[in-house]
């Protein structure tokens, strides 16, 4: 299902007051045909995406779905963002009463960050996207996710921004690139900007992909390396010795040599590997201290033993500009949130709640 808005000027004799019934007849009936079907794919055509290398990505689409009911004044939207190789069906599993958000009172917009494989990506197999992807940054997922939010679902302001790891990136990217359309921002297992450790870790994913692609090596092949390094980097070395059996062990080896995924390809998790390598918040506070954009209205949920982000950047973001910080101290290290589920729950339930 694609959505799409009109943006034709009005006429003469419309006034003002008919304007605005008509935006708010319009958001009404998008939250209308998101209730009637939830968990629904759904599509946004947001024409020709420019991104900040100056290329083009033509005809992009970004791929979204909803749940929870719209209020009245769109006050109670929370945009909840993908996490590298993660899609908004992944986020819907995460929706409900005793899950990670509780939609009773909440409209949640679940988007599919460009390049997941869902949202325009590179085995949609457009050639002329290609200069576009080869220098897509987190900043360009934001901007398309900004066209998506404002001008086909008509929202000007929205209550939260969140996500975790690469989606923790967009998020903390939503508060310097947009300020204030997001009154809040939750960012968990995050990063401002990767650390020395994460550029190493990422350019290892990265060298093994290419690598393989260049000596026209079978895609599962090179990818039992790159999916056994994900599982060990996961968690901590202490989780793995302490609760790991030699039974789970070996289907962990198993499944590592899997067929490599027909939606996030070796392809599209070069492009976003690389776009998070380029991510830094720090280039886009629009010359204001980044205090001014990221204070008390952002909380940043770590894990001191992550192996995958590493939480120094985070923390020095806290000690900077004052928001939130929460630290988990845990042997399930960058899946922190998925051991401590609940805890993380709690949290997250109570800074919304402020």
């Amino acid at each position: 299902m694609t959505i799409r808005i009109s943006n034709r000027l009005l006429s003469t004799g419309e006034s003002k007051r008919d304007t605005s019934l008509m935006k708010y007849i319009l958001i009404l009936l998008i939250a209308s045909s998101s209730l009637g079907a939830q968990n629904i794919q759904r599509f946004a055509e947001i024409g020709n995406l420019k991104t900040q290398s100056g290329d083009v990505i033509y005809d992009c689409k970004v791929g979204y779905r909803t749940s929870g009911k719209l209020n009245n004044d769109s006050s109670n939207v929370i945009v909840y963002l993908t996490w590298f190789g993660g899609v908004s069906e992944n986020l819907h599993n995460l929706l409900g009463s005793n899950k990670l958000i509780d939609t009773t009172d909440r409209y949640v917009i679940l988007i599919d960050a460009v390049g997941n494989g869902v949202s325009t990506s590179p085995s949609h197999g457009d050639q002329r996207n290609l200069p576009g992807f080869n220098a897509l940054t987190i900043a360009d997922m934001v901007t398309s996710q900004y066209v998506l939010l404002s001008q086909h679902l008509g929202l000007k302001r929205i209550y939260a921004v969140m996500g975790g790891s690469m989606g923790s990136m967009q998020a903390l990217q939503w508060m310097v690139q947009y300020p204030g359309f997001a009154e809040k921002c939750i960012a968990y297992v995050p990063t401002p900007k990767p650390s020395v450790y994460d550029l190493l870790y990422w350019n290892l994913m990265l060298n093994v992909m290419q690598s393989g692609i260049d000596y026209d090596v079978p895609a599962k092949v090179y990818m039992k390396s790159v999916n056994l390094f994900n599982s060990l980097t996961g968690r901590t070395p202490d989780y793995f010795v302490q609760h790991t059996t030699q039974e789970q062990f070996d289907t962990l080896l198993s499944r590592s040599f899997r067929e490599p995924s027909a939606v996030f390809t070796p392809q599209n998790q070069i492009v976003q590997l690389n776009a998070m390598l380029r991510h830094d918040i720090y280039k886009h506070k629009g010359g204001k201290p980044i205090g001014d954009v990221i204070n008390g209205n952002t909380f940043l949920i770590v894990s001191k033993q992550d192996h995958i982000l590493h939480p120094s950047t985070s923390v020095k973001l806290s000690e900077e500009t004052g928001c939130r910080l929460h630290l988990f101290d845990s042997d399930c290290g960058h899946l922190a949130v998925n051991c401590l589920l609940e805890e993380t729950r709690g949290l997250i339930e109570g800074f919304l709640q402020r």
